[in-house]
């Protein structure tokens, strides 16, 4: 099979990049034909919160992407529509996150329309998340021009039910990306590199720093837990929002010694030593359908302490592979991490995550496009089941 992937790809940085990359590999190792139709930009530099858009890792996770979109500019999304029907693909799949790039999905998705294959949408959010009516209105001028899609979480395949009852929405968990792993280095040595004692219990808030990832949830946790359990906290991500803020709660708070901010993008060469260092990855929503840090924890046989929001309880078995939590709720997050330590479970927790993360592979992924295209059916029973 022949498929083209629309989406965003090495230069850029950042998860959809990453995710690209490795389905672009799941689907070649699966033996299929696959090409990326990518952007040649992105973001427009006025609304971009951070300090590059590019990935500047050493180790730079790339693939033979054509950079054929421009998110501003009409004329480019009429090119890439006729180069994909050039490449007469047997699908085209979208990689879908924000609604800023409906608009250029809608153009390129009217033009291929009754000249080409079906078309899959992998739909990261349904819901923005920093969602407004404008949002709203280009999101659903997209989805009712497609019939297919493919989600990650029982929320959002719920939403697309009551937005488009007669599509077909298949659902698999999001994968365990393994493309950041360093076998050759040691927990010791991760430590080392971060300037960890090898006793310390270390909790981990890693990725982009945005309001709705509950990092002040988890700084108001943090005087609770130091009171159960000496911890240290290494916030690894680079800020999209004031750090003022959480500088002054980390000082009003006293917490000053017990909390590392590194306030930067991780390199993709950098990324195994926070996870191979941490005891704990703390992720606390405040709102999400669902997270790719958390996977990426799994790759690492790393446990996990999150929320209860979107599609996070699906891939977090309580009391085995961490603990769910409320959203906003300190004292519940600092039992669940107080807990975590007290049991001495450290070990069994990692066990279980090394059995669970097998479900969380690339080819549920890969399944459920061969499904959409009309090559199989995915089995009964999977989470990946067409629910129509």
């Amino acid at each position: 099979m022949k498929v083209a992937q629309i989406g965003v790809a090495h230069p850029y940085r950042g998860g959809i990049a990453h995710y690209t990359t490795s389905l672009h590999q799941a689907l070649q190792q699966r033996g299929h034909n696959c090409c990326i139709i990518s952007f040649s930009r992105l973001y427009p530099s006025l609304i971009f919160p951070g300090s590059s858009q590019f990935d500047q890792s050493v180790k730079a996770f790339a693939s033979d992407a054509q950079p054929l979109l421009d998110s501003l500019n009409p004329l480019s999304w009429r090119a890439a529509a006729t180069r994909i029907l050039e490449l007469r693909p047997d699908v085209a799949v979208f990689q879908y996150w924000h609604p800023l790039f409906a608009p250029v999905y809608s153009a390129v998705v009217s033009r291929l329309r009754g000249q080409a294959p079906p078309i899959v949408l992998i739909c990261h959010n349904v819901e923005p998340h920093e969602s407004h009516v404008a949002a709203k209105f280009l999101r659903d001028r997209l989805f009712g021009k497609v019939q297919q899609f493919l989600v990650h979480s029982e929320k959002d395949q719920q939403a697309l039910r009551q937005l488009r009852p007669d599509a077909r929405v298949l659902r698999a968990p999001h994968p365990a990306y393994h493309l950041f792993d360093d076998p050759s280095l040691s927990r010791q040595a991760a430590r080392g590199k971060l300037g960890i004692t090898q006793d310390e219990h270390v909790l981990l808030f890693f990725g982009y720093v945005r309001k709705y990832k509950g990092l002040d949830t988890l700084l108001r946790s943090l005087p609770e837990i130091l009171k159960r359990q000496p911890v240290r906290l290494i916030i690894a991500g680079e800020f999209y929002e004031s750090r003022d803020k959480s500088d002054r709660l980390i000082r009003t708070l006293g917490i000053q010694s017990r909390v590392a901010i590194h306030d930067r993008y991780i390199p993709n060469e950098e990324v195994a030593a926070y996870f191979k260092a941490a005891d704990l990855l703390v992720a606390p929503y405040h709102s999400a359908t669902q997270s790719g840090i958390v996977p990426t924890a799994y790759a690492f046989d790393l446990p996990v302490v999150t929320t209860t929001v979107g599609g996070l309880a699906e891939v977090v078995l309580q009391g085995k592979t961490g603990f769910l939590v409320p959203p906003g709720d300190p004292a519940a997050l600092a039992d669940a991490v107080a807990k975590f330590f007290r049991n001495g479970q450290q070990a069994e927790f990692r066990e279980h995550v090394r059995k669970f993360k097998v479900q969380l592979s690339w080819n549920n992924i890969v399944d459920g496009i061969e499904t959409l295209a009309g090559l199989g059916e995915m089995g009964t029973g999977e989470k990946g089941t067409d629910p129509n």
